[in-house]
């Protein structure tokens, strides 16, 4: 994917955020784990027909490993996302951002080749149907004013529904065409125990109105969340 497509989903995504930002000036610091620090690979050690659960540079037990002659190191094809009670896997070759706001608003984004996710997490604020319509009429304003020519800002709404293992999220989804690839916008939102998320999910499709093979596999890994 070239860099113009990138720097077009990176514009929406922080046109996004400062719009809610504005909304939620009160927000505090994020102290649970480090804003930046990336989840870790999913690392098993195989011995002895058992699996024993690694982290690099992290001590482990060594006990199930007496008496066996070798073993193999198995790195898992996800890693788990888990902040402030939101927890779900997503592919382990996905870049990792972190940032937060002076006024509090956290984002994490996370990106593969054709498919990125935005997490953004509002302590306590609780309404968070606002907040995802306030990013939504965001995203149509930007792409209005990004747009060069009628075939760039000609988009079209729909709804969106994002599935997980127990349930599922409904939402509001944007499809456009940018730099000659249709894309699409998909905003939900939620309550957690500690304030609100909204999730961004910004996917280039390869064709009008199917989604890309890293949205499919992204999705697959949220229904087994």
């Amino acid at each position: 994917m070239g860099p113009g497509i990138k720097m077009w989903r990176r514009s929406l995504g922080v046109a996004g955020s400062i719009l809610a930002l504005n909304l939620s000036s009160a927000v505090a610091a994020a102290t649970e784990k480090g804003v930046h620090e990336e989840p870790p690979l999913m690392l098993h050690l195989e011995a002895g027909g058992k699996m024993l659960r690694v982290e690099i540079d992290k001590p482990f037990p060594t006990e199930s490993l007496i008496g066996t002659n070798s073993a193999v190191l198995r790195m898992g094809p996800h890693r788990e996302f888990s902040r402030h009670g939101l927890l779900f896997r997503y592919p382990r070759e996905f870049s990792f951002a972190g940032e937060e706001t002076e006024s509090g608003l956290v984002t994490w984004t996370l990106s593969g080749s054709d498919v990125t996710l935005l997490v953004n997490w509002f302590r306590g604020e609780w309404d968070h149907a606002a907040l995802r319509k306030s990013v939504f009429r965001e995203f149509e304003t930007a792409i209005r004013v990004e747009g060069k020519d009628a075939k760039d800002r000609r988009s079209k709404r729909s709804k969106a529904m994002l599935t997980y293992r127990t349930g599922s999220l409904a939402g509001e989804s944007i499809a456009f065409e940018a730099l000659g690839i249709r894309m699409e916008q998909s905003v939900y939102s939620f309550a957690g125990a500690e304030g609100s998320f909204v999730l961004v999910v910004q996917d280039s499709e390869v064709e009008s109105g199917l989604p890309s093979a890293g949205r499919l596999r992204l999705g697959e890994l949220l229904k087994e969340s």
